[in-house]
């Protein structure tokens, strides 16, 4: 892995002459190329070249700015430090200054851009692709973890005629001595899921995104990893159940959740899928989740009318608070012109109703969902006879069905709008369609009653899904 190198500063050129008395002022201006921004109490520091035992320093102001008077003749080595600088990682930078007459000298010292930062560390990417780098540390003992594994994974919706493939990308790396490590090559805008671990330490699921900028910043926490054991339901028409593991630690994360004008939002549902927890807010917003693993999680936030929120916190002390805020689906509504009162129906909602009149399989219409009132997609499919929704490698819930004799489950194929998703194996459910826009859903336990057009050959059977508005009926 390349050093993340700091490049950038500009000086004003002068002609030598004897060194005499010779005094000259050093100014200039520390600059956040990647924030666009000028830091200030950055603190910067002169070093005579002949003697590094002479050091003058100073912080820049609120412009950035700073100033050094009297400075004496002779060479000089001038570099500055910043908490972002270490943050970033960056090696901190020197430059060298010859004063041999008494004309000011300008010195530009920046962090660089974000293109710069990916292009030094990574060298040419692809289009689409950037750099995801930070520190792994360890929540137990507040130190670096060095030579952790990092992974990161997302996928990316490719459609091919009439079926929708996911495309997964990997990056790995494992951090150096100062726990540094840098992910070149990570999807950006693209909802990025990883991990980190260490012998018996890991990380839970860090959902994130590389910006537009090809360039993000993020530091992992890990820590010793406990499981426990707990039942789930086989199905819903089951009194069977399954033991599966989640993870379990003496962490506590706090918080409220409310609108975006600061009203608090009573019964929203918030989960940490490693830990197979879930609580619901209160009246005032309010909510609170014990026995979370420490490190860093996942938390995915749903509420009804609301837009869903999924954002990684770090458990690095015994009690985090974290306050979140849902925005409201109808800021999002597109304006509707109405240019005619004949109602034209979907037709693919229209197929649905025409197949749930063969009665071969399990059929919820957008009356029963309404009814339901789902906030997960994982809600329907959880009360679908056949169906068991299992926590999954990264996090969520990964859809499963009763398998043959030899297996004892299998992933069934999944179908959205007529096209077929695949590689679903172990995806969260929630990472590829939001619950409200479901309009229709089919399910087909049984492969002998499986309709042609949504017939695989895995030997499992198959989910069909519709979306689009539900209507609201009155009451």
């Amino acid at each position: 892995m390349k050093a993340l190198l700091l490049v950038g500063a500009l000086l004003t050129a002068f002609a030598p002459c004897a060194h005499g008395q010779v005094t000259s002022r050093i100014t200039g201006t520390v600059y956040d190329s990647i924030g666009s921004r000028h830091l200030s109490d950055a603190l910067i520091q002169l070093v005579r070249g002949d003697n590094p035992a002479a050091t003058l320093s100073t912080r820049s102001d609120a412009e950035g700015r700073y100033a050094f008077d009297s400075v004496s003749a002779g060479t000089w080595l001038i570099g500055f430090y910043h908490p972002m600088v270490d943050s970033l990682g960056l090696d901190m930078p020197t430059l060298r200054i010859d004063i041999n007459r008494a004309d000011p000298v300008r010195a530009m010292l920046t962090i660089p851009s974000a293109a710069t930062v990916v292009r030094n560390t990574c060298g040419p990417l692809p289009k689409g692709h950037g750099l995801w780098y930070g520190r792994v540390k360890n929540a137990a003992t507040g130190g670096l973890a060095a030579g952790a594994t990092v992974l990161a994974q997302w996928s990316t919706l490719v459609v091919q005629g009439t079926s929708i493939s996911r495309q997964l990308g990997t990056v790995e790396d494992t951090a150096r001595d100062d726990g540094l490590f840098a992910m070149c090559g990570v999807g950006t805008d693209e909802i990025v899921v990883a991990r980190s671990w260490l012998g018996p330490d890991s990380s839970g699921v860090a959902t994130l995104s590389v910006p537009s900028s090809g360039l993000l910043y993020r530091d992992l926490w890990i820590a010793p990893v406990i499981m426990a054991q707990r039942r789930v339901a086989d199905d819903s028409l089951s009194s069977d159940s399954l033991k599966v593991p989640v993870r379990v630690g003496d962490r506590s994360l706090r918080g409220r959740v409310a609108r975006v004008n600061g009203s608090p939002v009573e019964g929203a549902r918030l989960r940490v899928p490693d830990s197979g927890v879930e609580v619901v807010t209160n009246s005032n917003g309010f909510f609170t989740v014990d026995s979370l693993p420490a490190g860093t999680q996942t938390v995915d936030l749903r509420a009804l009318g609301f837009l869903p929120v999924t954002q990684t916190v770090d458990l690095a002390a015994p009690v985090v608070t974290q306050d979140f805020v849902l925005e409201s689906r109808t800021t999002y509504l597109d304006t509707v012109k109405v240019i005619g009162q004949r109602i034209m129906e979907n037709p693919r909602y229209l197929d649905f109703l025409q197949r749930k009149k063969s009665g071969f399989g399990y059929f919820l219409d957008e009356d029963q969902i309404e009814r339901r009132q789902p906030v997960f997609l994982a809600d329907l499919l959880r009360l679908t006879p056949g169906i068991m929704v299992m926590p999954s490698t990264f996090g969520g819930g990964s859809i499963r069905m009763r398998g043959s004799s030899f297996t004892a489950t299998c992933s069934p194929a999944v179908f959205v709008d007529g096209m077929l998703m695949a590689q679903l194996e172990g995806v969260d459910i929630e990472s590829f369609i939001n619950v409200q826009d479901v309009r229709a859903v089919e399910v087909y336990a049984r492969t002998a009653s499986i309709p042609s057009q949504f017939m695989t050959l895995t030997g499992c059977g198959s989910i069909v899904i519709t979306t689009g508005a539900r209507r609201k009926r009155p009451s």
